[in-house]
């Protein structure tokens, strides 16, 4: 009897091993799978948003996001060669899994993107070959006056160490940033 519960639990163990090994993805298909980018921003990213802040005065600073478009409003120069607050648009392009973007002087207000996580991570299509942080958004939802409200959030990287969070209204902006941005 014992040797029959012995040849019993070896063939299950085996069954089972062999099973596993076939149901098992191979590693090497994975890890060579790269993310693509989106065609489109998410539906929940789309709109205007409002950031209340502070630079030579107090000011509202507005980014709009359509299904194609990245629009930021009242932004300083992110080269740092401007002190002056300016507008930036940067169109979404397709970029291919296998390619990397090739500069051109259209390219230079191109964007690609991608998503994971619920976190949307934008890249300028001229700073590949630089070593430049992405910037990462992702929705979030607040408290405003008893109701849930959507709330873009700037999610921190290594670089940028600070979380800014967009509005979809004014009144929200400076409700919940009331000093500006320097007086978080």
């Amino acid at each position: 009897m014992k040797l029959g519960n012995i040849a019993g639990a070896v063939l299950a163990m085996t069954t089972l091993g062999v099973s596993l090994a076939v149901a098992t993805p191979d590693t090497s298909a994975q890890a060579k799978a790269k993310v693509n980018s989106i065609k489109t921003f998410p539906k929940a990213m789309r709109g205007n948003w409002y950031r209340y802040g502070e630079h030579n005065g107090f000011y509202y600073k507005r980014i709009k996001i359509s299904a194609k478009k990245f629009v930021a409003h009242n932004a300083l120069d992110p080269t740092g060669t401007s002190d002056k607050l300016q507008t930036f648009t940067q169109s979404l392009h397709v970029l291919k899994a296998k390619k990397s973007p090739k500069y051109s002087k259209k390219a230079q207000s191109w964007c690609y993107a991608y998503t994971k996580k619920k976190v949307t991570t934008i890249h300028q299509w001229v700073n590949v070959d630089q070593f430049q942080d992405p910037i990462r958004y992702k929705v979030t939802h607040k408290t405003y006056n008893g109701k849930k409200v959507k709330v873009l959030t700037v999610v921190s990287t290594s670089y940028n160490n600070h979380t800014d969070h967009y509005y979809q209204t004014k009144a929200q902006a400076k409700h919940f940033n009331p000093a500006g941005a320097l007086h978080n």
